[in-house]
């Protein structure tokens, strides 16, 4: 339990270094609000509104995008300031180290989506059950963090990690976006849960499937 405590150093430390810094904190939420207020006027050319299936694509295509801005950071600055050589040498399991980058990247993209939800919901004229909505926001958010985190170890490692992480991160998470927008589509048509259970569970089973690989891998990872 001691070494699980741990996670929670590496959470606070990577924490106060985002908000002292601020860069990531401010350009992630900026450029999903920019991606959203694009749509907004870019589509809503009739006055018609926006079909279900329009407005949860779009929503997950602006998560997703900003996403890889703070995904992609993730081991960016442990390796630009070789903090990651120092992180290996603590006394703790390798998988801790990861658990604890897990969280960071959870909370970084859960206060983009806090910040971006409100606006898009108002924008796009969008009235559901909003613990629905949060509900799987968060469940699809432990996915993008876990398949994120474990890229940005192995891109940061590279010159051109700016090219390689996308490359990487989107092909896996296409599967999660598409039972993602499903689901966010039978909320936005005022669907119950129940009807959503099909799409929950491929939900949960992805975000199982690879944290459970991250797990296993990030050793190797982390040490090449």
């Amino acid at each position: 339990m001691k070494q699980y405590a741990s996670v929670f150093n590496i959470l606070w430390k990577d924490m106060l270094s985002h908000f002292r810094s601020a860069e990531t904190i401010i350009s992630v939420p900026f450029f999903a609000l920019i991606t959203i207020v694009v749509f907004a006027f870019a589509f809503n050319t009739g006055g018609t509104g926006f079909a279900a299936e329009q407005t949860a694509a779009i929503i997950w295509i602006a998560f997703t995008f900003a996403c890889v801005i703070g995904l992609s950071q993730a081991f960016v600055n442990e390796k630009e300031n070789s903090c990651l050589k120092g992180l290996l040498l603590c006394p703790v399991e390798r998988h801790i180290i990861f658990l604890g980058k897990l969280l960071v990247s959870f909370i970084v993209i859960s206060i983009m989506e806090a910040i971006t939800t409100p606006v898009f919901l108002i924008l796009f004229n969008v009235t559901c059950r909003i613990p629905d909505l949060i509900a799987l926001i968060v469940l699809t958010t432990l996915g993008l963090s876990a398949v994120g985190t474990l890229f940005s170890v192995i891109s940061s490692a590279s010159r051109t990690r700016e090219i390689l992480f996308p490359i990487l991160f989107f092909p896996i998470i296409v599967p999660l976006l598409i039972t993602a927008i499903s689901a966010t589509t039978s909320i936005f048509e005022g669907k119950l849960l129940g009807n959503m259970m099909p799409w929950i569970g491929g939900i949960i089973a992805f975000d199982v499937l690879f944290i459970t690989i991250s797990l296993l891998i990030f050793e190797v990872t982390v040490e090449e």
